[in-house]
């Protein structure tokens, strides 16, 4: 992300933040609409042009970028206007760490430039590139010919060109969009005026390098595999980002970290034209299945922008025949693609509303998916619901008696992916959730299988991953409920461990004192019967 050097400029960033709105016709407006009504709500049928940037893409070819010792500015490298024809484009996001220059430490410069000369390792090696994952971005015979946008020597940075500065800030959803793939530059390095760190964490929590992100992912959802946006720590760690993640309430762009922060308002109109144009994109590509899980996550992904109540109100409480002809489903009981039905994507939606009328007209509150990326298949509506913080479809599923032990293929149970807080969202706490699903009849003493979750080893308990991840609320509701701390875990890399082991192993005398009284509570219950 640009550097916000003096407030004159965080000014005219949070002014111009507003320009890049697609209209109906594909041209750029440039000012705010008067309504921030959306396709996806009105179900009109419009053929989108790509989003245009209000000022041209410059970049550094891939043979100069070599040359370099450092990052150089706009000025000082003179760079040219990238068209298609010239060859693939690479978009870089990083953070810049000091307020005067973009990586004094020459960090990040050389981890991009080793990053750039190992591409065929980026794009094939199967520790970050997954068996499901598309073929590579590019092509080996494209490599010569890459173009590397990066904010330092892509966007004007002299006082004198502000102006220019400004519209170039507008148009970097354009720019990410035109990428072939995103480079996430984010070794850990300390920030020269600040002192903070400045690492991945930091990184995905700014609101800008959100919208980056999502400008690029939307242009080419797809459900069975995720972006080509690579997360380089350091030269030996490097990491493929997910869908399921940034799909998550709690990572939407009006959830992240602002400068101005106006610019989350005023961001509205960029995102929800991005989510639009997406939608729109995949149904004329045929993909219904994509269209379908953007539709529904509309939600989530504008979750925040009205504060902290989210966007819960743009969510419409459709009768069954409105909502079945919103995601073009012939009946309640059909399978679309992936075995996904009406109240899988209801549950998606957090519409409860939905979900009591399609369970009403005959909908299997139990139905199971066939192979959504990246579950495996067997999910249900529960499953979703809780996974991206839906409570009130989650309680209308239960409700209608929905099957709280339920287990995808290839995923942990439910139960297991709240006590290690990996569904938390901002309004909805993995705790608030488990509680739920704990009054509905989960199983506190079951066991994982192997999954893909590299946090999840098959055998551990509820109990054991909630001690584990430090998730202290889950701890207590868990012995609330009847949790053992001696319960062993089964077949595993931990295999023989108890909850109380493994507290004593990480040195967590908060949760090792929780486990030792539930102990002793339960001796002296024993002993006075």
């Amino acid at each position: 992300m640009l550097s916000v050097r003096t407030s004159g400029f965080q000014q005219r960033k949070s002014q111009r933040a507003s320009s890049f709105w697609v209209d109906l016709s594909g041209k750029v407006a440039e000012t705010f609409p008067e309504e921030s009504e959306s396709l996806i709500e009105t179900g009109k049928s419009v053929v989108y042009e790509e989003p245009r940037s209000t000022f041209p893409i410059y970049a550094v070819s891939l043979r100069d970028v070599e040359k370099m010792t450092a990052m150089m500015s706009h000025e000082d490298v003179q760079p040219e206007r990238w068209e298609p024809s010239k060859g693939p484009l690479c978009f870089v996001s990083h953070q810049w760490t000091s307020l005067d220059l973009p990586d004094h430490t020459g960090k990040q410069f050389e981890l991009l430039k080793h990053t750039l000369r190992e591409l065929h390792y980026l794009f094939t090696d199967s520790l970050h590139n997954m068996s499901h994952a598309k073929v590579p971005p590019i092509k080996p015979e494209e490599y010569e010919r890459l173009w590397v946008w990066l904010d330092y020597w892509s966007v004007p940075q002299s006082a004198q060109r502000a102006d220019e500065r400004s519209a170039a800030i507008d148009s970097i959803p354009a720019y990410a969009l035109a990428a072939s793939f995103i480079l996430v530059l984010c070794p850990t390095v300390v920030h020269r005026d600040t002192g903070a760190t400045c690492n991945f964490a930091s990184w995905e929590r700014r609101g800008w390098c959100r919208l980056e992100r999502l400008a690029f992912s939307l242009a080419r959802y797809s459900v069975a595999s995720p972006p080509h946006v690579y997360v380089v720590h350091e030269p030996a760690k490097i990491e493929r980002y997910r869908n399921s993640k940034f799909h998550k309430p709690s990572q939407s762009v009006f959830c992240g970290e602002f400068t101005v922060m106006d610019d989350r308002v005023r961001l509205l109109p960029v995102v929800q034209s991005l989510i639009d144009h997406g939608c729109q994109a995949r149904k004329l590509q045929g993909d219904v299945a994509a269209w379908r899980k953007l539709l529904a996550m509309k939600r989530t992904l504008l979750f925040g922008c009205f504060g902290e109540e989210g966007c819960g109100t743009l969510c419409v409480s459709h009768s069954v025949e409105d909502f079945l002809a919103k995601y073009e489903f012939s009946s309640v009981a059909e399978h679309g693609p992936a075995g996904m039905t009406p109240l899988h994507y209801a549950a998606y939606e957090d519409n409860a509303a939905a979900v009591r009328g399609l369970v009403s007209s005959g909908a299997d509150v139990n139905a199971r998916d066939s192979d959504e990326f990246p579950y495996g298949g067997g999910a249900t509506p529960l499953f979703y619901a809780v996974l991206y913080g839906s409570f009130e479809a989650a309680q209308a599923l239960l409700e209608a008696r929905a099957d709280v032990n339920n287990v995808a293929i290839t995923a942990p149970s439910i139960g297991h992916i709240l006590s290690m807080g990996f569904s938390d969202t901002s309004d909805v706490p993995a705790a608030t959730m488990l509680s739920l699903l704990l009054a509905n009849g989960l199983d506190i003493a079951s066991t994982s299988r192997d999954s893909q979750y590299q946090d999840v080893m098959e055998g551990e308990t509820q109990l054991f991953l909630a001690v584990k991840h430090r998730q202290i609320q889950q701890v207590q509701l868990l012995l609330q409920w009847g949790a053992d701390p001696l319960q062993p875990c089964g077949k595993g890399g931990h295999e023989g461990l108890n909850p109380l082991d493994i507290a004593r192993k990480l040195d967590l005398q908060d949760i090792v004192i929780l486990l030792e009284e539930k102990l002793k509570d339960t001796q002296q219950c024993t002993e006075q019967r």
